[in-house]
Order: C-alpha cells, then sequence, then structure tokens
C-alpha cells in the first residue's frame, strides 16, 4: 500500500470520525430525561431472560428520539429497568433525533441496529445511510464507540467504498450595518 493511500485513508478516518463524533453529544440532553415509549404488533417477552422480542411496526420514542423497524429485542437483565442492548432491523430500520440548539434533526437508516450500553458501542449493518446539517456518511458498516468518539466506516456495496458528503458553509446573514 502506497503512502499517499495510506495518507488518505487516514485523512479519511479522521473526517468521519470528525463528523459523527458529536452526534450523541448534540442530540437533545433532555430525551435523556424522558420516558421510552415502544410499541408494536405482537410482543414476547421472557422475563426469565430479560429479552422481550418486538415484531411488526416497532416504534420507540423517546423525547424527539423516534425509531421504526420491522423487528427488535430489548435486553433488560435481571428484570430491571436498565435496558442493556437494543438491537433493531428493518427495510430499514430508521432513526431520527433533534439536535440541541435546534440545529436541525440526525437521521439514520440501515438494515440493523444494534447498541450495545456494556460496550457503549453502536453498530450499524446493511446499507448505512446517516445525514445531519453538517451532511451525509453511507457505508455497508458504520460503528462507533461511544466512550472513544471513534467512528469507522467499511465499504458500501460493489463500489467498496465509503462514502461522505459535507455541504459548502452556508454564508452568514448581513448585519445591517454597513460603513457608508
Amino acid at each position: 500500500m502506497t503512502s499517499n493511500c495510506i495518507r488518505h485513508r487516514a485523512e479519511l478516518g479522521l473526517l468521519l470520525a470528525l463528523m459523527l463524533s458529536a452526534l450523541p453529544v448534540m442530540a437533545l440532553e433532555s430525551d435523556r430525561n424522558q420516558a421510552m415509549d415502544i410499541t408494536a404488533r405482537d410482543s414476547d417477552i421472557d422475563l426469565e431472560s430479560g429479552v422481550h422480542q418486538l415484531i411488526g411496526k416497532v416504534e420507540i420514542r423517546q423525547g424527539s428520539l423516534l425509531i421504526e423497524a420491522d423487528r427488535g429485542e430489548v435486553h433488560q437483565p435481571g428484570g430491571g429497568q436498565e435496558v442493556s442492548r437494543v438491537v433493531l432491523e428493518g427495510t430499514p430500520a430508521r432513526l431520527e433525533q433533534a439536535l440541541d440548539n435546534g440545529a436541525g434533526f440526525m437521521r439514520a437508516r440501515a438494515a440493523r441496529i444494534d447498541f450495545d450500553r456494556a460496550s457503549n458501542t453502536i453498530v450499524m449493518t446493511g446499507g448505512v445511510r446517516i445525514e445531519d446539517p453538517r451532511g451525509t456518511l453511507t457505508g455497508e458498516r458504520v460503528s462507533y464507540d461511544i466512550t472513544r468518539g471513534r467512528v469507522q466506516g467499511q465499504s458500501s456495496g460493489e463500489d467498496g467504498r465509503v462514502r461522505f458528503v459535507i455541504p459548502p458553509r452556508q454564508p452568514q446573514a448581513a448585519t445591517g450595518s454597513e460603513a457608508d
């Protein structure tokens, strides 16, 4: 592998990390303090294992957070209120959440979204697309280590590329105090 190729890979990794590292940080802080409302067409709860199977038109709401999927699993070991893992699958599974300071929305979709609280990671696989006002990231697999603030993307489909698009900077509005 040439040094130029290695440099470009390092730059890509840095840009991806910069683009996505603030997603959970920028999400509305107040959402975390809201009750989580989970609905589905059917459910199967194993009280012993603490695994809740959700089947058909799964919808999870918590403040501004909205998640839609075809099926899901919510893990609550020991029957407690603490959620240790959430796995969502869909065609695709979708996630939307308002960002702090009225900065718009973060939207994501993937065939599978897996949040593991123990490792504090989110892994999205299968046609991943993440959009927010700062840009768009697409790939076949995107993992986000929340603790370390590290994002790793793997190639998408036949073109074998992770892709991100950063929109141009918006011009600042005139202040109305122009000099004569």
